[in-house]
């Protein structure tokens, strides 16, 4: 247990040398390219304020739309068994242990064997 003690403490110094490392290349990188990076153009959106607060608006009311007319949990269900509880009885039947299933690949496979060239 000590030995994995150590282990993983030598791990976690290694990670915060890693991302001590990381941060003052970072550092260094702003310093050496400040000009290069002030000149250029700004970041922008492909939306304006505007068109995101409409898009974010028309989103919130469709999700609750949504949320009002959803499947889930008995009060919406006529027999008021949840929606998984649903779905294990109309689950398909595996098929017996004497009958052959062929995936559709197996399938297509054998009909061009018997069509022959």
């Amino acid at each position: 247990e000590d030995d994995i003690r150590a282990v993983l403490d030598m791990e976690w110094e290694e990670k915060q040398l890693r991302i001590a490392e990381m941060e003052t290349n970072k550092g260094i990188n702003i310093i050496h390219y400040q000009d290069e990076i002030q000149r250029r153009p700004p970041r922008t959106w492909f939306q304006t304020e505007k068109a995101k607060k409409k898009a974010k608006e028309i989103s919130k009311a469709a999700a609750s739309a949504t949320s009002d007319n959803n499947d889930y949990g008995p009060h919406n269900n006529d027999t008021g068994a949840s929606k998984s509880q649903q779905r294990l009885h109309t689950k398909k039947k595996k098929p017996s242990p004497g009958t052959l299933t062929l995936q559709k690949t197996k399938k297509t496979c054998q009909d061009a064997r018997r069509k022959g060239p």
